[in-house]
C-alpha cells in the first residue's frame, strides 16, 4: 500500500468532529474575487487563525453562505478580516449581532 492509499483510508472514511467552537473566522468568497488572498488580508487571516489556535481557542471557519443560512447562531464571536463581504452576508451578520 502506498502513502496515498493510507491517507485515503484514514481521511475518506473519517467524519468531521463537532468541537462546538464559539469563535469563527469569516472566509469571504467576495473578497477572493476582488483581491488576491496572498496580500495583506490573507496574511491577517492566517495570522489570526494561528494566534487563536496557539491560544487553544476552538475555532471554525464560516463562509458567506453559512452566514445567510443562519449558521452563526451558536457563535459568540465572528472575526471578519476581509474588506469585501456580500450584501446578503452583511445583512445576516447584522441580524446576528442585533440578536
Amino acid at each position: 500500500m502506498n502513502e496515498l492509499g493510507m491517507f485515503e483510508d484514514i481521511v475518506l472514511a473519517g467524519a468531521a468532529q463537532q468541537n462546538l467552537a464559539k469563535v469563527a473566522i469569516l472566509y469571504s468568497e467576495s473578497a477572493d474575487i476582488w483581491l488576491s488572498p496572498i496580500g495583506t488580508a490573507g496574511a491577517a487571516k492566517r495570522s489570526l487563525y494561528l494566534t487563536l489556535r496557539h491560544a487553544q481557542i476552538p475555532i471554525d471557519v464560516v463562509n458567506e453562505e453559512d452566514c445567510v443560512r443562519g449558521s452563526l447562531n451558536h457563535y459568540a464571536v465572528l472575526f471578519i478580516v476581509d474588506p469585501q463581504v456580500s450584501e446578503e452576508a452583511v445583512t445576516a451578520i447584522g441580524g446576528w449581532v442585533n440578536r
